[in-house]
């Protein structure tokens, strides 16, 4: 699972042409170096190279190992001196390789000086207009901040594919326990997934988390959906494996996790499949994967989702992302924004800084994902930023990065930084709405479907379930937006309500089972004022009944048209009548049966609020329906 894992192995050509004393020193380099005895490891490769002067893979052998460490000005040091050498092999390759080192060490006037000196083929040619792309983005920084998340989330080891939830309150992270460098052999590591939680705006000491989502194999990737009601993430080696690598997810119902799930295909083949990012909409998940139909080594896929009633998942229709987000090199880590509009992810193979650097995309009008941008300097670096995510507010990123390794301190991990965006990088912004769910009569908890949508686009913004014990769930919405929640559960009645997306309420749903004399109000039905024709914004939630009645087909109701005080009682009645009648004729258009719909009106008579106020006035302008 852990993506970009370095390990020397010699060639067999070198092998082949060298010495037994050559190879057994190769042997010892390697050695040291997943021992942690980097200058130890560097050494004897000095040594090698010493020994065989003309050799060139020997010099590309140490290139390798500087690279891994970021040593570029070493890098051009030592392939400038093989470069000249005359008596060297392999000349056209070694200055290939002294360009790319003056790439990575942010030299694009002397890279592309060395690359325009070479044969130009598709990949020189490539090489020359990334770095004058790559120059582009250098000279202008954005203007942040980026700081380390500390000792509490950093450990000694490499710390990668950070997540956090829509309330900010919950932080997770792998750790790859054993990687104290680059050179770590992948067989001393092992993979775990922790946990933090936020206490006095601190985050606390990252935790383990225990059986069954952290085993003795790896796991690790994990991505929280918006509500933190689903963990996914992803197991390596296990006995119901796919392949070497599935995603899995996890459902958190009271203060522990069920057992693991593997959705099977078309989630998980026989490939690689890793780092899920579940968007807030409930509609999709993006990952990565290297299966049949990529278009590089590694791609940004989809599945989309459906959300059963008991909570569980079902996947179908996977889908390459296609171009322009994928290339012909590796395309991960995809993370879905709760706005669904932004996309990140992270790339070798679009124009960059160096290594992976981190990527935007960004749907357009007719929902297509046309724009694609770095997302910049300092944000990218030299070296590979990977696991970009974004808070639910659009405040703060976070990303694991090898960005500020220090061979002469020791530091060679990867840790994760957290980063305070300027406004022109941040998303919508979203905010978190929480409730409980219970049954009207026992005030028992429920686990119910919410379904949060914009009453203008009709789009839903955010689908999730209530806990099964607590009855709790948080749903995501924009700010500034006329949004709608509309709560479905077999053999209850719906609720409807409509959303302040300027507070913070806590909604108490209180769910009626259908029963005949029981009724239940839409409150995202809109009319003019003084008028009795349906606003195109009561649609989404109309649509929302007409898939109840549709899946209680035995069900008989009565529409009921009722009104503030405002006018006279015989005009109201006459307004509530009509309202009613529009509602009518809406389900009888979209194929209800007439003989289940009877419809009146009752004006004013039937208040529910107090009509002195303007928020009674709206609450009792509304329309029922009552079971018959």
């Amino acid at each position: 699972m852990y993506i970009i894992v370095y390990f020397l192995l010699i060639p067999a050509v070198l092998m082949a042409r060298g010495t037994e004393r050559t190879n057994q020193l190769h042997r010892e380099a390697q050695l040291a170096l997943t021992k942690g005895d980097i200058n130890e490891g560097i050494a004897i490769y000095e040594k090698i190279i010493k020994q065989n002067k003309n050799q060139a893979e020997y010099y590309w052998l140490l290139d390798d190992v500087l690279k891994q460490l970021l040593q570029n000005n070493k890098r051009i040091e030592l392939l400038q001196k093989l470069s000249n050498n005359k008596k060297a092999n392999s000349p056209e390759q070694t200055k290939e390789k002294l360009g790319l080192a003056y790439f990575d060490a942010g030299n694009y006037d002397s890279a592309m000086l060395i690359f325009n000196q070479l044969k130009q083929t598709r990949a020189i040619k490539r090489y020359i207009s990334n770095c004058e792309k790559a120059k582009v983005i250098r000279n202008n920084p954005i203007d942040i901040t980026i700081t380390s998340m500390g000792e509490n989330i950093n450990t000694m080891y490499d710390n990668i594919w950070p997540g956090i939830t829509a309330d900010n309150e919950t932080f997770s992270f792998t750790v790859v326990e054993g990687k104290t460098n680059p050179f770590t052999n992948p067989y001393a590591i092992q993979e775990d997934i922790y946990q933090s939680t936020k206490q006095d705006e601190c985050w606390q000491k990252g935790k383990r988390l225990s059986a069954p989502i952290n085993t003795a194999d790896n796991e690790g990737s994990q991505h929280f959906s918006a509500d933190g009601r689903y963990m996914f993430f992803v197991g390596c080696n296990r006995k119901e494996g796919k392949g070497s690598c599935d995603i899995y997810y996890s459902i958190k119902n009271g203060d522990s996790y069920s057992a693991p799930i593997n959705p099977g295909e078309p989630l998980n083949t026989i490939y690689w499949e890793s780092t899920p990012s579940f968007s807030a909409c409930g509609k999709f998940l993006y990952f990565s994967s290297n299966r049949p139909g990529s278009i590089g080594g590694k791609d940004i896929w989809r599945c989309e989702i459906n959300i059963l009633p008991s909570g569980q998942l079902t996947f179908f229709n996977a889908q390459n992302m296609g171009d322009p987000i994928n290339t012909s090199f590796d395309e991960m880590a995809p993370f879905i924004h709760p706005d669904n509009i932004h996309l990140y992810f992270s790339s070798n193979g679009h124009p960059g800084l160096g290594g992976f650097d981190v990527f935007q995309a960004k749907k357009d009008t007719l929902e297509a994902w046309n724009t694609i941008s770095n997302m910049g300097y300092p944000i990218n670096t030299f070296g590979d930023e990977i696991g970009f995510i974004i808070s639910s507010s659009g405040e703060k990123a976070y990303l694991s990065s090898n960005q500020h390794i220090d061979i002469d301190n020791q530091h060679l991990n990867r840790m994760i930084y957290e980063i305070t965006l300027p406004h022109s990088l941040r998303p919508e912004t979203m905010q978190t709405v929480k409730g409980v769910v219970i049954d009207n009569k026992t005030n028992q908890p429920l686990q119910a479907n919410i379904e949060i949508f914009d009453t203008h686009s009709q789009k839903t913004i955010s689908r999730t379930t209530s806990d099964n014990k607590t009855g709790t769930f948080t749903a995501i919405i924009p700010q500034k937006s006329q949004v709608g929640m509309f709560v479905k559960k077999d053999q209850y009645l719906v609720y409807s309500e409509q959303i302040d997306s300027t507070s913070s309420d806590f909604y108490t749903i209180k769910l009626e089972k259908i029963e005949k004399g029981r009724s239940f109000v839409l409150r995202n039905i809109y009319f003019d004022f003084d008028s009795a024709e349906l606003l195109s914004n009561s649609y989404a939630e109309l649509h929302r009944l007409l898939e109840f009645l549709q899946s209680n087909p035995t069900l008989n109701i009565t529409l009921i048209g009722h009104t503030d005080n405002f006018g006279n009682k015989e005009y109201n009645r006459s307004l509530s009548i009509q309202r009613a009648r529009s509602v009518y004729n809406y389900l009888l258009k979209k194929g209800i049966d007439k003989s289940r719909l009877q419809f009146e009106g009752k004006g004013a008579d039937m208040p529910i609020e107090d009509n002195n106020t303007d928020f009674g006035r709206s609450r009792n302008r509304r329309i029922e329906f009552v079971i018959h």
